[in-house]
């Protein structure tokens, strides 16, 4: 019984995470034209909307500089209620880079 609790909180998150993991490979595969960071972060949060990723805002995605193109980081919390007061809690973080100029 509380085997079947923890799958049943736990796959949502994780299938969340592949999703997410898969938009950021997806930009990496084919990296759009963009003129800067704050184009890069729209972009991303608009695949990540078509996803239905609704977990991840604005204040969880870094995209800075790198060289000769762009680092993206999504850094997030996904948390399930169990029972009373306990929860899961689980911690992701996620980076690319992507080849690109980035504006100065």
């Amino acid at each position: 019984m509380v085997a079947a609790t923890l799958l049943v909180k736990i796959v949502p998150i994780y299938l969340e995470h592949w999703t997410v993991r898969s938009v950021l490979e997806g930009l990496a595969e084919a990296p759009p034209p963009v003129e800067d960071a704050a184009d890069l972060r729209r972009i991303l949060q608009r695949r990540l909307a078509i996803n239905d990723v609704r977990r991840i805002g604005p204040e969880q995605i870094e995209v800075r500089a790198d060289g000769d193109g762009w680092r993206v980081r999504i850094h997030y919390q996904a948390e399930a209620p169990l029972t009373g007061n306990l929860g899961l809690v689980a911690r992701f973080d996620d980076q690319i880079r992507l080849p690109g100029t980035p504006t100065p």
